[in-house]
């Protein structure tokens, strides 16, 4: 508030902390390069654990309609199994 009521319309440089921008993750160390933004994000647990559990409640919520929707997603289901298991051997 006090810079608009000065009229500035943009935050000057040097009042801008490195940690707040874009390159924060340039040199970090190394117990946080887990953090570093160019990290794929696939790479961390947590974010494929709860990805793969939203969607997986998803499935079962529309599955849980009517007896040709349980078929439906337990035959996909029961598929995804099978190719995960080939995958994962």
């Amino acid at each position: 508030m006090v810079l608009l009521h000065l009229g500035v319309r943009e935050i000057p440089e040097v009042h801008i902390m490195k940690r707040w921008t874009k390159n924060a993750c340039e040199n970090l160390p190394e117990h946080l390069m887990i953090y570093k933004a160019c990290n794929s994000a696939l790479k961390d647990a947590t974010y494929r654990h709860s990805s793969l559990y939203s969607k997986a409640l998803e499935i079962v919520q529309m599955g849980d309609k009517n007896t040709e929707a349980y078929g439906a997603a337990m035959k996909q289901l029961l598929d995804a199994i099978s190719v995960l298991n080939d995958i994962n051997q």
